[in-house]
């Protein structure tokens, strides 16, 4: 873990340690590709193994670089599989399968809210519970 965009750079293994600081661990990642847009706030939390039981101590640091408005503009946009999108653009994929339609769920069980045949979602009433 010696990249540029992620590295592991602090922390020696158990059988090299000496001191209390040989065991504090430190790493980094920037998630240029992961860009995320938000509003005033952004709330980022971090899970502790795979279901959250970790009990070590983690400290996270997150840098904000930006300007108070829109850095990018949407300017076009390209539906792959839309004929008059591929069309427009002048999209040609030989070797391309036709293309399917795909559903997926929630990793947390089933969506409670039923989906209309449009496509949109409706909520529930209390009045109907």
């Amino acid at each position: 873990m010696t990249l540029p965009f992620a590295g592991h750079p602090v922390g020696r293994p158990p059988d090299k340690q000496k001191t209390d600081l040989d065991r504090i661990h430190s790493a980094y990642r920037f998630l240029l590709s992961d860009l995320m847009p938000f509003g005033r706030n952004a709330l980022i939390t971090l899970e502790h193994g795979g279901e959250n039981e970790s009990t070590g101590h983690y400290e996270t640091v997150t840098y904000w670089y930006g300007f108070n408005q829109p850095g990018l503009v949407l300017t076009d946009e390209f539906d792959v599989g839309n004929a008059a999108d591929e069309k427009l653009h002048a999209y040609r994929s030989p070797d391309a399968t036709a293309p399917e339609k795909l559903s997926s769920r929630f990793e947390w069980g089933v969506d409670p809210l039923p989906v209309r045949a449009a496509g949109a979602v409706q909520r529930k009433s209390s009045r109907n519970q």
